[in-house]
């Protein structure tokens, strides 16, 4: 084809001849001054179409890759009309084969395009416009012979459509009919799923030399509703004979939801590998290819070119530290790795083959690099730069510095001058490039001339480690993770076990290996790691089972992990671990062991609310270390039946053994138990109404606690901490406690803990009046809840919804939450939350049988709050109902706990209720000081529900005595209450049945008379003489 007369490029470029045109442009092929290879031009029919120029440039500066057409540069021909100088393709492209191709050929060229695709969505951007014509084949792709085995490439082209992956582009997005997706149809956004849909068009194509959306009269219309809504075809033709898997690899890329196509371009590299491709993928793209035109490198922008299970966090650490972010010398490590198999796409996407970062190598010339900050420094430098890679401590590099024969004063001059930014380099990086041999022979020197100092234990395991001694190193290891435990280095602790481990791997040494497992479970169950704990315990019992030699490892593994699952709320796996353990003690005949074991065991079963199990495991336990007179258990089992004993309600002979319990632990110094005897007293102190001995047991216990560092312990501390104080009425205390829990439950990521911790700040807000905040925390706490296998939280989590929705008038919603948290309750027997249970469906519903239920429970407590509460509940009712019922002795049961100035929540409910009950009874002067009472309680503790109630009935009693101004000013106080009520509501359903309670309406229509009557008084004294 000629080239028209009127064209005319810059001097540098000779014509040849055109070569094809499309929508948007001419294409001719040209040579180029100074260059052997010819040129593509491609030269745009619209004068401005700067915009198209720009976009494949972008693409060409960000996605470089031999199977994407090379775009070289922009100009402009002589009539102003722009164009692009690219390489020149001069195979055929993939339509002339259309029809003919074999199985494998077509796989391969699915597998070479995909590859493609995988490295432009990687740079950023989605094709838009990929069909047979756009890609062009190498050189003799079209024999039967070509090797489809070897890495070749199909080379993508014409980006005019290209958008980017991110952000916005205002131009819609048009492509050719027949091979656009159906959300590129439907004006939907556009992922690289889009490009996978024209893929298996292509391929449909390709395989069947037929498109798989075909109208008689090629009408756009109606192929494109046959893409958006019709039935997807079957492979025909010449390809019906493909196997199945390649037909189901097609109808998948045709999918018309793109969430059911492949998730991404190495995916579907798997999947074609799976369904017989030939092609070597995992040679063809390289890291290379997916970093070019990045200018940062660092830990966020890896997992964003490679994916984001790619690179741990150390991994990435060490990518980052070793390269300083610089893409240059990112693009070397991982090419260095990538050739040695260490670095590659594997199971649809990139990843390293270790997950340590001891495997990562470096490349000589990063090993060059490391070593320049070495070159022309005295020895004393570079004793003091290989004291750092051996001791892996600036602190210690000093003194292995001066141990291989450095001069002191030298060294300390080295010190005081060398600059503090190069010591973190030297410390990463050179442990990395001294050579093997030399660290063996330095360290087996110094680990001698440190073998006889006692606080060298760790720095001597180490060395003793580097020189391959891992014999003697072991028990140096497991020394210096006990001394670091003792002075909480934890992170410390944890690496030296970790060496330990390594150390009897390399032995083989199985029992040496376990121990060190052993102890890093128990730190780490210590620490509250749960899920780290459990990993442990599961390693040693995996090692452990099928080794006679190994039972008491296996026993202990077992016990540790039925633990793990207790503070996990997994019971069922708990027991069962446990009865192993214990069957596995007595196969050992160790009875100090198997009393610790059914100690475990009533522990579980205590918290799973399995109380006469627990009872009877512990009597158990106590009967044999009685006989072992084992001081130590014999507290420990102790405070565990004075557990069950308060929980049952027996406060007195609760109180007893948990003193007894700690007077042994106090006597042996053992704090740990201590710790967790004041907790329990704090708990029995509590439940029979003796706040302040409570909040004295578990600060006791807390403070303990924070110095041992037991997340687990301190995070029970204070729950029950924050519970105590909302009970006291103390509720800025409580807040900040359950700030305090609710961080460290997020941290253990435990999550009956995290809903108990939002289930009390719920409660709390309830009280205070704030229930749309109160329903957002006890709703989350539900949802937590539900993913645990703990029964009391969700059963609490029910009745504390339901408390809500009795306070918000939601009594049908109440009830149903109460009959859920009823049947949770009579499934595990457990009395104390039957006996509230009662209580609220009785104030819901009036119905004596509840009352009769609640008092029955009552009669087998031991409790004074409880059965104050009880009364308490029974004269509102009361009250409500203006029955001549037993009310008298109700207000003096309830009276007699109130009014001893215990603390308690419940006081300014117990005075407002008294003070209406003495004011129906004609005792008007008492109620209104029972009533004057409840205000004041409940203004002090900021109980916003108790305070409008109060104000409001004192307001009514001054108001039938006719004392205008005192019940206006009570008007007043019970109406900005409740605007603080209702200024926390969000929905208008909840604000109108408040404003309809009847107790509020007569509240605003005394208001409305009281202003009356206030402007009569005022006008009647201006008018008098």
């Amino acid at each position: 084809m000629m080239v028209p007369a009127d064209i005319r490029f810059p001097g540098q470029f000779s014509i040849v001849r055109e070569i094809g045109h499309g929508g948007t442009s001419h294409i001719f092929l040209a040579r180029l001054e100074g260059r052997v290879t010819p040129v593509a031009l491609k030269l745009f029919f619209d004068p401005a179409a700067e915009r198209l120029i720009e976009r494949e440039l972008l693409i060409a500066g960000k996605a470089r890759f031999p199977g994407i057409v090379k775009v070289d540069g922009a100009d402009s021909a002589a009539d102003g009309r722009p164009f692009l100088w690219m390489e020149y393709c001069d195979g055929p492209t993939l339509e002339p084969l259309a029809g003919t191709i074999s199985e494998p050929r077509l796989l391969a060229i699915l597998s070479a395009t995909a590859a493609s695709l995988g490295v432009l969505h990687t740079a950023g951007f989605t094709h838009n416009d990929l069909k047979p014509s756009n890609v062009f084949c190498p050189a003799g792709f079209e024999r039967d012979d070509f090797p489809l085995d070897r890495t070749f490439f199909l080379k993508l082209s014409d980006f005019s459509l290209s958008r980017p992956r991110f952000g916005r582009d205002s131009e819609p997005v048009t492509g050719t009919v027949g091979y656009m997706s159906p959300e590129m149809i439907l004006k939907q956004p556009i992922t690289p799923a889009s490009d996978f849909f024209s893929l298996g068009v292509m391929a449909y194509f390709l395989a069947c030399g037929v498109m798989p959306f075909r109208s008689d009269n090629n009408d756009p219309l109606d192929i494109n509703a046959q893409i958006t809504e019709g039935p997807r075809p079957a492979l025909c033709g010449p390809a019906a004979g493909f196997s199945r898997s390649t037909a189901d690899l097609i109808a998948g890329l045709l999918q018309i939801d793109p969430r059911r196509r492949p998730a991404n371009a190495w995916a579907l590299l798997e999947t074609l590998v799976a369904a017989g491709s030939p092609y070597p993928f995992r040679r063809a793209i390289r890291p290379r290819h997916l970093l070019h035109g990045l200018t940062r490198l660092d830990a966020q922008a890896l997992k964003h070119v490679f994916g984001e299970d790619s690179f741990s966090p150390a991994q990435s650490a060490f990518v980052e530290q070793a390269t300083g972010g610089d893409p240059a010398a990112v693009r070397i490590l991982l090419e260095h790795n990538f050739d040695r198999d260490l670095f590659s796409l594997r199971d649809g996407s990139w990843r390293w083959r270790h997950e340590t970062v001891d495997t990562i190598e470096w490349s000589r010339r990063q090993i060059r690099f490391a070593l320049r900050p070495l070159q022309g420094h005295p020895v004393s430098v570079k004793c003091f730069a290989m004291g750092l890679a051996l001791a892996g401590d600036p602190a210690q590099a000093a003194e292995v510095a001066e141990a291989l024969g450095t001069d002191p004063a030298v060294l300390e001059e080295t010190r005081r001058t060398m600059p503090a930014g190069r010591i973190p380099a030297l410390l990463f990086s050179l442990p990395r490039v001294m050579s093997a041999r030399t660290r063996r022979i330095l360290a087996r020197r110094l680990a001698r001339h440190y073998m006889t100092r006692t606080d060298k234990a760790g720095l001597c395991g180490q060395l003793l480690c580097e020189a391959g001694q891992y014999a003697e190193a072991f028990p140096f290891l497991m020394t210096a993770a006990d001394e670091a435990v003792a002075v909480h280095a934890h992170d410390l602790a944890f690496e030296r076990l970790g060496l330990a481990a390594a150390a009897g791997e390399r032995l083989e040494d199985i029992e040496k290996r376990t121990d060190a497992l052993l102890r890093t479970g128990r730190l780490h169950k210590d620490l509250g790691h749960l899920p780290q704990a459990e990993h442990f315990y599961d390693l040693v019992i995996g090692l452990a089972e099928t080794r006679p030699e190994l039972i008491s490892r296996l026993a202990l593994a077992c016990k540790e992990l039925g633990d793990v699952h207790k503070a996990r709320s997994d019971y069922n796996a708990g027991i069962c671990a446990l009865t192993r353990a214990l069957e596995l003690y007595r196969q050992l005949g160790d009875d100090l062991e198997i009393s610790h074991t059914e100690n475990n065991l009533g522990n579980i079963h205590w918290v799973a609310g399995r109380l006469d199990e627990a009872l009877a495991y512990y009597e158990k336990a106590l009967a044999i270390q009685v006989n072992l007179n084992s001081e130590k258990d014999i507290a420990s089992t102790l405070n565990n039946i004075g557990t069950i004993h308060g929980v049952k309600g027996k406060f007195t002979e609760a109180i007893s053994y948990f003193m007894r319990s700690l007077n042994i632990s106090l006597t042996l110094d053992d704090m740990g138990e201590a710790a967790r005897t004041w907790n329990n007293l704090g708990v029995a102190y509590f439940l029979s109404g003796q706040n302040e001995k409570a909040v004295e047991a578990y600060n006791n216990s807390l403070a303990v606690n924070r110095t041992i560092g037991s997340l687990t312990e301190i995070v029970w501390n204070i729950e029950n901490l924050a519970e105590t104080m909302i009970q006291a009425g103390r509720l800025s205390e409580a807040l900040n406690y359950l700030k305090e829990g609710s961080a460290l439950a997020e941290k253990m990521a435990e999550q009956s803990h995290r809903s108990t911790m939002l289930q009390l700040t719920g409660n709390l807000l309830r009280r205070m009046g704030f229930y749309a905040d109160a329903h957002a925390n006890l709703a989350r706490a539900m949802d937590l809840a539900s993913k645990t296998d703990s029964w009391m939280v969700i059963l609490s989590g029910h009745l504390n919804l339901a408390r809500l929705h009795v306070d918000r008038k939601e009594f049908e919603i109440a009830e149903e939450c109460a009959a859920k948290a009823r049947k949770i309750a009579e499934a595990n027997g457990d009395t104390g939350f039957l006996f509230q249970i009662a209580l609220l469906r009785y104030a819901v519903s009036g119905e004596e049988s509840f009352r009769k239920e609640a008092e029955e429970i009552a009669r087998n407590m031991f409790s004074p709050r409880d059965k104050a509460y009880l009364h308490l509940v029974v004269l509102e009712r009361i009250n409500e109902r203006q029955a001549a019922d037993d009310g008298e002795r109700c207000l003096g049961e309830a009276g007699r706990f109130y009014d001893s100035g215990v603390e308690d929540i419940d006081r300014a409910r117990y005075h407002l209720a008294a003070g209406r009950w003495f004011i129906r009874h004609g005792g008007e002067g008492e109620g209104s000081g029972h009533l004057e009472r409840a205000l004041q309680t409940a203004t002090a503790l900021n109980l916003l529900p108790e305070q409008w109630q109060a104000a409001a009935a004192l307001s009514e009693e001054m108001f039938r005595r006719h004392d205008i101004q005192t019940s206006f000013r009570h008007a007043q106080t019970a109406i900005e209450a409740l605007k603080k009520i209702a200024a926390k509501m969000t929905s208008p359903a909840h604000l109108e049945k408040l404003y309809a309670d009847e107790r509020v309406t007569g509240l605003l229509e005394r208001i409305k008379s009281l202003k009356a009557l206030l402007g009569q008084k005022k006008g009647a004294a201006v008018g008098s003489p």
